[in-house]
């Protein structure tokens, strides 16, 4: 997830060396006027609005990102059910449970046999 955002601020800073490139660096730049009106009042309503939308847009990546980081450290009960009928529980992330295959919360791999059953359930 962090490659992404990293990659969208590395498109974002090409973008923005390219239009000072284009522009021109002996180039002086426009001053600003005092009081904007008639076309210019609406060039600055476009330019807050696409402001707003970047905003919006970085907000909710930023939400995305924590949901998703929420959801990966969600602890999960695990119960091991073997073909004798003895019961083993273990906790562990939701992002590290991948198929039978889980680490546990102390560091432990484990990995379940196909004679044995697995009960996953979230945390109390």
């Amino acid at each position: 997830m962090i490659t992404k955002i990293l990659f969208t601020l590395l498109i974002v800073a090409g973008v923005y060396v390219l239009t000072a490139h284009r522009r021109g660096a002996n180039e002086p730049r426009p001053r600003p006027r005092a009081k904007a009106s008639g076309p210019m009042a609406e060039d600055r309503t476009v330019r807050l609005a696409l402001w707003f939308f970047v905003a919006m847009t970085v907000m909710g990546g930023l939400v995305y990102a924590w949901w998703e980081w929420q959801a990966a450290h969600r602890i999960l009960d695990i119960r091991v059910i073997g073909s004798g009928g003895e019961v083993a529980t273990y906790r562990a992330y939701r992002s590290d449970v991948r198929g039978r295959r889980f680490a546990t919360l102390d560091g432990r791999q484990v990995t379940i046999a196909d004679s044995e059953r697995i009960e996953i359930t979230d945390a109390q």
